[in-house]
């Protein structure tokens, strides 16, 4: 029985071939894995700012059906976004919105997603209500002049990087503490306004 022969010449081309396989997807994985890294070290050099602009009011309204009226609060926050960034771009997605009074849930709302280019600055206006009677201790606050609330964002897949690779999917949670609406001295009582800006806390994870 004749041993099988191998051809010296096509072994060492599929030798080369399985090499340049090799080193290619090694290139592509190490280029991967420095553009990841450059993106994230950027990132978190130049964090998006989220800011509450003094322009955020609340009012109150009064709402009736044929049963009864009854006391609706509006919460209009205005926020602002900025990209301070010069090299990386950002996607959001749909963000979700939700208010807080005391540490209680109250109500949220949906922001639709968006892009920031480098350096941009985004407007974001949320709106949120909730019936008086709902809220406890909210119409004692009212009362004294000074309402105390918190909102949170939120979104899941936040991507970043150059507009033509965003390879970095962040999770992101946005907190904006101690918003202090106050009863406006040239509007009517209906008509709160917020007391300062605040700059809000942003935290991601990959």
């Amino acid at each position: 029985m004749r041993g099988c022969k191998t051809n010296p010449a096509k072994s060492i081309a599929t030798r080369c071939f399985h090499t340049l396989i090799c080193l290619v997807t090694f290139v592509t994985i190490a280029l991967f894995l420095y553009a990841t890294l450059v993106i994230t070290i950027n990132f978190f050099s130049f964090k998006p700012k989220f800011q509450v602009s003094p322009s955020s009011s609340l009012t109150i309204s009064n709402t009736s059906n044929t049963e009864s009226t009854h006391k609706t609060v509006t919460w209009d926050v205005v926020l602002s976004v900025k990209n301070p960034s010069k090299k990386l771009s950002i996607k959001y997605p749909n963000l979700n919105a939700t208010l807080l009074y005391k540490h209680k849930y109250l109500n949220s709302t949906s922001i639709f997603g968006f892009d920031q280019e480098t350096g941009n600055e985004t407007i974001l206006k949320i709106r949120i209500r909730e019936d008086m009677e709902n809220v406890e201790d909210l119409e004692e606050d009212l009362g004294r002049g000074e309402v105390k609330v918190k909102v949170v964002l939120w979104g899941w897949e936040v991507k970043v990087g150059p507009r033509v690779m965003r390879v970095v999917h962040y999770h992101l949670q946005v907190k904006c503490e101690e918003l202090v609406f106050m009863k406006s001295k040239e509007e009517n009582n209906a008509k709160w306004k917020l007391k300062e800006g605040k700059i809000c806390q942003l935290e991601t994870s990959l």
